[in-house]
């Protein structure tokens, strides 16, 4: 189940005209875990609760690095935008969302970087370092080899 904040551009005098949902920053990896655990459960056989805890701690871990990126901005409706983008994936079984497609004003496709973070893809690689495309994270993890 998908938890909303709804937001209004009006004033409450004059009632909500524009309503747009969105997610802010603080539960930002509350959501999208919920999403990929929910995901995980239908679709990999896993238990989404166990898949919880660790999820969270990836994501804020991640989160952590993205706000201390001076060029990157954070934007609560566009996040909600892209996690409706990434429910539609997951419910299909398809890959993670990159926790970068949530910010703006990433470095792009082939520009020099430092770091992951700084990437509009999350990935930094090479040599010398550009943003590259990531490879997709998988929803299911490969099953043990005996």
């Amino acid at each position: 189940m998908r938890l909303f904040m709804l937001g209004c551009v009006s004033l409450v005098l004059f009632g909500c005209k524009d309503e747009e949902r969105f997610i802010p920053l603080e539960q930002l990896c509350g959501e999208i875990s919920q999403e990929i655990c929910d995901a995980r459960g239908s679709c990999c056989s896993l238990d989404p609760e166990a898949c919880q805890l660790p999820e969270v701690e990836r994501c804020t871990a991640l989160l952590e690095q993205y706000v201390k990126e001076p060029t990157l901005r954070y934007d609560s409706v566009r996040a909600e935008r892209q996690s409706s983008a990434a429910s539609l994936v997951l419910d299909k079984c398809g890959a993670v969302p990159a926790l970068a497609s949530f910010f703006e004003g990433g470095a792009a496709l082939g520009a020099p970087c430092e770091r992951d973070s700084q990437c509009t893809t999350g990935s930094c690689a090479g040599e010398p370092r550009v943003c590259v495309d990531p490879a997709p994270v998988l929803l299911c993890p490969p099953a043990p080899t005996p």
